[in-house]
């Protein structure tokens, strides 16, 4: 890290400690990759640890192009009912049903965007697990 000239060793200890509380609240800190680039990260990742499942640790790379797939274990938000434009997570709900209504169920108007397509993006997120019923996982009445 370079601040106003002077070099500073990060306390990795310190990070590592303060990542494992956070992993603990189900947080994972991701250090950015900013001016000080691939040395920095390679030197948190080689005191800290690679696997971010395991140290509550990771990097982003801000290039629009790297990104690591990390499933969520849990999601915390308000307990409480709310609109749709008030909560990404309902939103992204509502997106993934709309996606499958429009593959499922085609309309002209939204067929020449190539919505009815969009659904096929989810396929490497979908827990298929969820029912025998359907080889997507879908729940269906």
């Amino acid at each position: 890290m370079d601040i106003k000239g002077e070099r500073i060793r990060p306390d990795y200890d310190r990070v590592s400690a303060l990542a494992v509380m956070a992993q603990g609240l189900g947080v994972c800190l991701a250090l950015e990759n900013g001016r000080a680039g691939g040395q920095v990260l390679a030197s948190a990742l080689e005191h800290i640890g690679t696997d971010a499942r395991k140290t509550g640790f990771g990097i982003c790379v801000d290039t629009g192009q790297a990104y690591r797939n990390i499933p969520i274990d849990r999601i915390v938000e308000d307990p409480l009912f709310k609109r749709s434009e008030q909560s990404y997570f309902i939103q992204l709900v509502d997106l993934a049903v709309y996606a499958l209504l429009r593959r499922e169920r085609p309309i002209p108007s939204k067929t020449r965007y190539g919505i009815h397509r969009a659904f096929a993006d989810l396929a490497p997120i979908l827990v298929r697990e969820a029912t025998r019923y359907d080889a997507e996982g879908i729940i269906r009445p």
